[in-house]
């Protein structure tokens, strides 16, 4: 080994300590010294460009994982570059954490990681808390809201017809001698008016109630719902002839749904109440049915006053109150659609509203056609 050998063997073992000791930048420039011909052995000097070829890499490879440490995942990597190869996946696995981790922050708890080993065992654990935290707080929340919005009806809507009751009937007993007859029959179609919509509303009330405390028990069964919508008709026809109303039922005869009868009935009853309510003498209400899949939509719509879009988007929301008088000042509370609700999504269906104000509006809601369809 002649001395030009023996100095490229002690400058590059000079520049492997550097390196082993972190000093990168003082290893490249020892390295850098090292001439290329240094020396006429070909095989030294291809060894030598070699060596430089790697350290570069080495040096490169260290940078950009420094780099990615010090959370810079937007860095270029070095292209061609052996050293880093399996870290360019690290990056991508952690510029897609960081996404994830975004999501999480805007409120997406469905986020899972499947490729961080043990720490994605953490982290997907650390959602699932996240998501049950939510979904905890959202029945909290729910449930203040219905509190809320239960005792605003026990106090004041409540209060209001009984209040009309006892008014009337005072007034009646007190001037009963003085009154005519048709006077007399005026007072109490009037007591009968505000004892109706008191029973009305204390009924609702109490069906939300057992619902939202779990008591009601639902038994589902194949039923006929033409003969159900013809049932509920029959109930509300003499308060449609009051206000010259026609109700028409276009559901086929043969339409059979699975579902549970009391609570369909509600749902049916309610919604054709609120149509009667806002809708002008001389309307109309139409029920149609049709089959969609394994499901059967069902459309209430009149041809009353509609409802305006602020509005619109406020019903079957727990909290959100739409007070609107009748066409013929009929009082509500909007409990009957939630408790619609609340009843279509126990029986596996859906609910909706459109409406045009001064058109008219349209309650769609769906319902399973046998015991497979629409159930979780």
């Amino acid at each position: 080994m002649n001395n030009s050998e023996e100095q490229i063997i002690a400058l590059l073992d000079q520049t492997l300590h550097l390196l082993m000791d972190g000093d990168l930048e003082e290893g490249l420039a020892m390295l850098n010294s090292i001439g290329d011909d240094i020396t006429e052995n070909p095989d030294c000097t291809s060894f030598i460009v070699s060596f430089k070829k790697f350290i570069h890499q080495y040096y490169e490879g260290t940078s950009f994982i420094n780099a990615l440490a010090d959370g810079n995942l937007d860095l270029e990597p070095p292209r061609q570059n052996y050293v880093i190869s399996h870290y360019k996946q690290l990056q991508s696995n952690l510029k897609h954490l960081t996404w994830q981790t975004q999501q999480i922050a805007k409120g997406d708890y469905n986020q899972k990681v499947s490729y961080l080993g043990d720490f994605s065992v953490a982290f997907n654990q650390m959602t699932e808390s996240l998501r049950e935290k939510k979904r905890m707080e959202d029945q909290l929340r729910d449930l203040y809201a219905s509190r809320d919005q239960l005792m605003s009806i026990i106090s004041h809507d409540l209060k209001s017809p009984f209040n009309g009751i006892l008014g009337l009937a005072s007034l009646l007993l007190q001037d009963y001698d003085e009154l005519s007859e048709s006077e007399r029959k005026e007072f109490i179609e009037n007591i009968e008016v505000s004892a109706q919509s008191a029973f009305k509303l204390l009924e609702n009330l109490l069906e939300w109630s057992r619902i939202q405390t779990g008591k009601i028990h639902f038994t589902f069964e194949e039923l006929n719902l033409g003969r159900l919508i013809y049932e509920n008709f029959l109930l509300l026809q003499s308060t449609a002839e009051k206000k010259q109303i026609h109700l028409y039922n276009y559901t086929p005869p043969d339409c059979f749904i699975f579902a549970d009868r009391n609570s369909m009935s509600t749902i049916i009853r309610n919604l054709l109440t609120n149509a009667i309510k806002f809708t002008a003498k001389g309307g109309k209400i139409s029920v149609h049915s049709n089959q969609v899949d394994n499901m059967w939509e069902i459309s209430i719509s009149d041809t009353g006053t509609g409802i305006k879009p602020e509005n619109l988007v406020k019903l079957f929301k727990t909290g959100e109150t739409v007070k609107t008088r009748g066409t013929e000042n009929e009082k509500g509370t909007g409990l009957g659609l939630l408790l619609c609700k609340e009843f279509v999504e126990k029986n596996g269906g859906t609910i909706r509203a459109e409406s045009t104000p001064g058109m008219g509006s349209k309650f769609i809601f769906t319902v399973p056609a046998n015991k497979d369809s629409g159930k979780d």
